[in-house]
């Protein structure tokens, strides 16, 4: 499966608090906005990262993307056009290009991003990263292109990744 990712602008949210119910980033992350979870500013001590997830929303009538990738092999690929999943499809991933991954995203600092990163632009697509380590999760929205490098470059990396796995088509 292929796609073409969009990297662009970022408002940065992450606690320990339960975010269930949540059916995209996107909701959870205007969740955590609204809930009292203590904001984290370093790497959670709980352990290894459990789970990395990528959602890209466009901005004008192309499907809205989520990729989640797990540390036990699981990755889910989901469609939604408006709220509605559209196509769903799973693969395998190895443990070591998971293992590759959550390290990328240790060592470029992805608990410590600042708060907010805003483009002046509008009508722009969003990316919003999310890494889980134990039951924390740090959400990060990408808008309008003025993240840092090192954010760009994870999610690069997370797409390229993506693009090399072997898709089967689940019912949605």
């Amino acid at each position: 499966m292929r796609y073409a990712l969009t990297v662009l602008t970022a408002a940065v949210t992450w606690g320990c608090a339960s975010l269930a119910g949540a059916q995209s980033l996107s909701e959870k992350y205007f969740k955590s906005l609204q809930s009292a979870a203590p904001a984290r500013v370093s790497w959670p001590a709980q352990g290894a990262v459990t789970a990395i997830v990528l959602e890209r929303q466009p901005a004008h009538a192309v499907p809205r993307i989520m990729v989640t990738l797990k540390a036990d092999g699981t990755a889910l690929y989901q469609e939604y056009r408006q709220a509605d999943l559209t196509a769903a499809r799973r693969a395998v991933l190895s443990g070591a290009a998971f293992a590759d991954l959550a390290r990328q995203a240790q060592q470029i600092g992805f608990f410590d991003l600042k708060a907010s990163y805003k483009s002046h632009l509008k009508d722009l697509s969003t990316v919003l990263t999310a890494v889980q380590v134990g039951d924390c999760e740090k959400i990060v929205s990408n808008y309008g292109g003025k993240g840092p490098e090192q954010l760009r470059e994870f999610e690069a990396q997370i797409e390229a990744l993506v693009k090399t796995l072997d898709w089967t088509p689940v019912q949605p």
